[in-house]
């Protein structure tokens, strides 16, 4: 009935992508553009889609891009973090910590991209300055969700799954439509050997039509 509705497109963009239909997704943010919901809330899910995808330095750019127009400290620390983990979804771990070397400098008192640092330490398995990050960004505060998950990455490299478990199952009760902290709570379950716990937890409600790929 309205096919050039700019608003329309980009909801329905948004919808896809939240639902893990990438592809699909991205033509309809391009008949999108310019919109108040593209502008809204349509670009980050754009650029989550080129990221799974695996267009993590076009995710990267686009996100980038936002930083004329964001203002704000929050604003540009989340423009600048995922655009780091962009390019830690397309393998370049150096461009990300370029980034996050970058915004670190600029906001030396914030704790995200110290631990976003620490995970990708972590992934090139550097484990000795995966635990430095953590330790620089405890001293900062213990409360950031992504700190925590800095912390049970580390538990679950270590072995520690008791431990891991315990912080996570009281992760999930203060964030429970976390991704990443659902994704990490199967895979412990899956290494302390119970795949039917960790399937009836991914299998819940809250995670149904969700396309975060760590979770499919």
């Amino acid at each position: 009935e309205r096919p050039d509705d700019e608003e329309l497109h980009a909801l329905l963009g948004i919808v896809l992508a939240r639902e893990g239909h990438y592809n699909d997704a991205l033509p309809e943010f391009i008949f999108g553009q310019g919109s108040a919901q593209y502008e809204k809330d349509g670009i980050y899910e754009h650029a989550n889609a080129l990221r799974y995808l695996g267009r993590g330095h076009e995710a990267a750019e686009l996100r980038l891009s936002r930083l004329v127009t964001e203002s704000g400290e929050d604003d540009d620390l989340r423009i600048y973090t995922e655009a780091a983990r962009d390019l830690r979804y397309a393998g370049d771990t150096a461009g990300a910590k370029a980034l996050l070397d970058e915004v670190m400098a600029l906001y030396p008192g914030a704790v995200l991209p110290i631990a976003v640092y620490g995970d990708i330490l972590l992934d090139e398995g550097d484990v000795d300055g995966a635990y430095w990050h953590l330790f620089l960004a405890n001293r900062i505060t213990k409360n950031s969700p992504q700190v925590q998950i800095l912390r049970v990455r580390l538990m679950l490299a270590e072995g520690d799954l008791d431990g891991a478990m315990l912080v996570l199952n009281k992760l999930r009760r203060s964030y429970q439509r976390n991704e990443q902290i659902a994704a990490l709570r199967a895979e412990a379950l899956l290494m302390s050997g119970d795949p039917d716990t960790a399937l009836a937890y991914l299998s819940l409600k809250r995670w149904a039509r969700r396309g975060e790929p760590q979770l499919l």
